[in-house]
């Protein structure tokens, strides 16, 4: 079963019928054989999202992954760091306020803007969340969950931290899907008209509108491995591979 890319598909409001996304398949689940396929499922949805499995509101598909998903996979097994890169030439970072937006990417090695890298971590009971190179985690402002929700970053391992997957959609590019802990599904999109470019949490939007071109991305992985420690001055250098910065807090 780890040779499958997973994901699910929801009934919401007025929806009478599964919409199954081509080159996807169901996977019919219920209480009697859902512990055979929670390995690889259960990290997607929680307690209230088993509720709507059982109920038949929701419904697990999966599809086996190119290479380049595969390579994707990796990361996280690897523990490798990466840019997340949108459409228009700018990358996923963080500032020092905690907000999230998009800014030029840093073409310098080793590189001297952590807060443009991100791997992959583990929070709370084995969630799978976004971490840049501060030590900074994705998450929802405040108590926003679904449609349109605003994302922030910060380092006290908030309750509202996103499980986030990347599902290809097209060529290289990628959705940055997240659930949320009541279980709804949405993919970071950039705001329209902010300045300088924020993020949300919204519905996947149709592959022929405008809103689609700010929910792609593609990830690109970073070279070098990217390590933080307390020095009063700025100094970098690469040595087997590290680069050391100054930051605030500590991190490996």
């Amino acid at each position: 079963m780890a040779d499958y890319v997973w994901a699910y598909i929801q009934l919401w409001g007025d929806d009478t019928e599964f919409k199954v996304p081509e080159g996807w398949e169901i996977v019919e689940m219920d209480e009697s054989n859902f512990g055979e396929y929670s390995p690889s499922v259960e990290h997607l949805i929680n307690s209230t999202g088993k509720i709507w499995l059982f109920e038949g509101t929701l419904k697990f598909i999966r599809r086996r992954p190119d290479e380049l998903e595969q390579s994707m996979s990796n990361l996280k097994d690897s523990d490798g760091s990466f840019y997340i890169q949108s459409m228009f030439e700018t990358v996923l970072a963080t500032n020092d306020l905690g907000g999230v937006q998009l800014e030029p990417m840093d073409t310098t090695r080793p590189q001297t803007k952590p807060n443009h890298i991100w791997k992959w971590g583990k929070k709370n009971k084995d969630k799978t969340v976004l971490i840049e190179g501060t030590g900074r985690t994705l998450h929802t402002a405040g108590q926003q969950t679904g449609e349109g929700s605003r994302i922030v970053a910060s380092g006290d391992g908030s309750y509202h931290a996103i499980t986030f997957m990347f599902v290809k959609v097209e060529d290289d590019k990628f959705f940055v899907c997240g659930t949320s802990y009541y279980g709804r599904q949405t993919v970071l999109t950039i705001n329209e008209g902010s300045d300088p470019p924020t993020v949300a949490m919204k519905d996947p939007a149709p592959s022929d509108s405008e809103m689609r071109k700010r929910q792609l991305w593609t990830i690109t992985p970073y070279d070098q491995h990217l390590k933080l420690v307390e020095t009063p001055q700025l100094e970098s250098y690469e040595e087997k591979g590290w680069r050391l910065a100054t930051y605030d807090e500590v991190v490996a």
